[in-house]
């Protein structure tokens, strides 16, 4: 071997030993801390649940001073949401932030936090982007300049109906163009807020001005360039005869910022019940090599335990339908990795979860799927308004792609749904009932040779199932449908206790009435016996609450009785509580030989008990003599 052949063997030998010898870039929690590039880095975590008897003490045992509450409108709790705090877990979520660049500290107050047996969970934020996929893809080269009289509608694919795109292989749309024959069918009397990581352009010349707006209005930002006015074009883009047209061009639109979740908060606070929340986020998970989601993957905004809690209360306590993007990382939801987190049946947020798919209705490359996905729509060429980097008035594209585009068609369809029902008498659908619908009268995409059986059932393995596709024609017709025979509600009530001794409250719980149509519940409590003494509820029109109870001085039998209502039925349940007088305290017998020289000493003598009104020693109570030295206090009259 020449001496050139040795020098190149050695240098080939050496790059190979130090590649296999790096060590393997640390991950802390399925998080990469660089990606924070120096920002803070957030833990959150959740208390274990407390009465508020010991709350005092499990907060001074494991609340950390650097912590604050994640959601400060529940932090203190008062008895009138108190049992708002005992459902969604609230009161319970604190927030830490710590230098990401300290990854020792991290991992200390990490592991802090998960060994202290007063805290439930803890866990590292991952860090957040819009749902959109590469940049290639959204390429702002891409954008179009619209001139006066610019019309791009006819390439809105996703406004037609399931067989009306022509175009040979291309899928169909959720029949926008049907809807809008119909009153309320643009969205009209309903409310949509967009909650992405960017504003969108709030002076695009096709787009309304929001009504709402909560955090940050920053445009373009680093982490969502043009995102949500892509977003937003889709939803309620005007109806003007130029540009694009949004599916619910007659809803309200407003605008908040994502933040850990509180944000959804302070949204459904505001929003009337049958209001849409479009949730176009994402979470960047990261792993070792060698694992799965190595190196890293995208999750939906529903890893987050209090992303889910603050949706269930959204949902639940104020009937948002919440949209949310399924995520870009062409993950199964379904994969033990994730340890349940997205399986309905062990936590389901309420939320309605939106995959995508290529123009040809195949599960896009990008996009997850699994059994929790409920609707899937089109992921890749959706024309739409922009921005661009000079925040242009008059921008489109054509190549809006990712869950990103499919969201917020699926939003938009939910809003037209609500604006038809509010138009005929149906009142506000439930959440529950919204995505029922939906799926139930969406459809799947058969024809095209790759899309496999086994994807249209999330009961088989390794099924890339996506839900199906909305279509508002159908959805209309079951809704308006004299067929839809309304079932009436289910009333469930428990109490924390069956009997109590002395003074003191009961907790009563309604939560687990139910309603097969999946309606929006409201609830009626009251005492029905005995007329007295009266019970305080701390609310008496919650699903949860609290009864206090005054002392009584004989055995009482209460009965409280739960009315739950669906708008159209009722159903009616009750508990019983048995409440005892205070144990009777042991008083000694009087004496003859002791002298009682104080008032107010209280003996027991022949059956009644006693007291002393001045000295006295040897005088024998008696009821012959009620007013003397000794009274009774068991009989009355002196």
């Amino acid at each position: 071997m020449n001496g050139r052949l040795k020098l190149l063997f050695a240098t080939c030998l050496l790059t190979s030993i130090n590649t296999y010898a790096t060590p393997q870039k640390e991950y802390i929690d399925n998080v990469d801390l660089d990606l924070f590039q120096g920002n803070p880095v957030n833990i959150i975590y959740r208390l274990k649940s407390a009465s508020p008897q010991s709350r005092s003490l499990l907060n001074s045992v494991a609340v950390r001073p650097d912590a604050e509450p994640l959601f400060p409108e529940f932090s203190k709790p008062s008895i009138l949401s108190r049992s708002t705090n005992n459902e969604y877990n609230l009161d319970k979520y604190f927030i830490v932030e710590v230098d990401s660049t300290d990854k020792e500290k991290v991992k200390q107050i990490l592991s802090e936090l998960k060994n202290n047996p007063e805290v439930d969970t803890a866990y590292i934020e991952p860090p957040v982007e819009s749902a959109s996929i590469t940049a290639e893809l959204n390429s702002q080269a891409n954008n179009l300049q619209r001139a006066s009289v610019d019309d791009f509608t006819f390439a809105q694919y996703h406004l037609n109906g399931k067989n009306g795109n022509n175009l040979g292989t291309l899928m169909g749309g959720m029949d926008a163009k049907y809807a809008w024959t119909l009153p309320g069918g643009k969205g009209q009397e309903v409310d949509i807020v967009s909650i992405e990581m960017g504003a969108y352009h709030f002076n695009h010349d096709d787009l309304p001005y929001p009504f709402l707006v909560i955090g940050d209005t920053s445009y373009m930002s680093a982490s969502s360039p043009d995102h949500d006015t892509q977003s937003v074009g889709v939803m309620t883009a005007f109806d003007n005869g130029y540009g694009v047209t949004g599916i619910a061009n007659q809803a309200r639109q407003g605008w908040a910022k994502y933040a850990h979740g509180q944000n959804l908060i302070k949204v459904a606070q505001q929003l009337k019940p049958g209001s849409v929340i479009q949730l176009g986020v994402q979470y960047r998970l990261s792993a070792a090599l060698g694992q799965h989601c190595d190196p890293s993957c995208l999750v939906p905004a529903d890893w987050s335990d209090a992303v889910v809690d603050a949706i269930r209360y959204a949902t639940k306590e104020h009937g948002i339908h919440v949209i949310q993007a399924a995520g870009n990382g062409f993950e199964n939801l379904d994969h033990a990795f994730f340890a349940g987190k997205f399986d309905r049946s062990k936590r389901d947020s309420g939320a309605i979860m939106v995959a995508a798919s290529d123009p040809y209705g195949n599960v896009a490359s990008f996009s997850n799927y699994g059994s929790r996905i409920d609707s899937f729509s089109w992921g890749k060429s959706v024309t739409t308004t922009a921005g661009g980097n000079n925040d242009n008035e008059s921008l489109y594209t054509h190549h809006f792609n990712g869950t990103s585009s499919a969201n917020p068609i699926v939003a938009a369809t939910a809003a037209s749904l609500q604006g038809i029902a509010i138009a005929h008498g149906k009142g506000v659908l439930s959440p529950q009932a919204m995505r029922t619908l939906l799926t139930d009268t969406g459809y799947v995409v058969t024809s095209p040779a790759t899309y496999k059986v086994t994807d249209l059932d999330p009961n088989i393995a390794n099924s890339q199932f996506i839900g199906t596709h909305p279509d508002l024609h159908a959805a209309s017709i079951k809704l308006l449908s004299d067929e839809i025979i309304n079932q009436p509600p289910v009333a469930i009530a428990s109490i924390s206790t069956a009997t109590l001794t002395g003074a003191g409250s009961v907790d009563l719980s309604g939560e687990e009435s139910s309603d097969f149509d999946g309606d929006l519940l409201t609830y009626q409590w009251r005492q029905v016996s005995p007329l007295q003494p009266l019970a305080t509820f701390s609310s008496s029109q919650s699903a949860n609450t609290s009864a206090q109870l005054q002392a009584v001085t004989q055995d009482t039998v209460y009965v409280f009785e739960l009315k739950v209502s669906d708008g159209q039925s009722e159903a009616v349940t009750n508990v019983t509580l048995t409440q005892t007088p205070d144990s009777a305290p042991t008083y000694p017998m009087w004496d003859k030989a002791t002298t009682y020289s104080r008032k107010g000493n209280i003996v027991i003598w022949k059956g009644n008990t006693w007291t002393n009104q001045w000295w006295t020693k040897g005088n024998e109570p008696s009821l012959n003599n009620p007013c003397g030295v000794w009274r009774s206090l068991d009989a009355s009259g002196c």
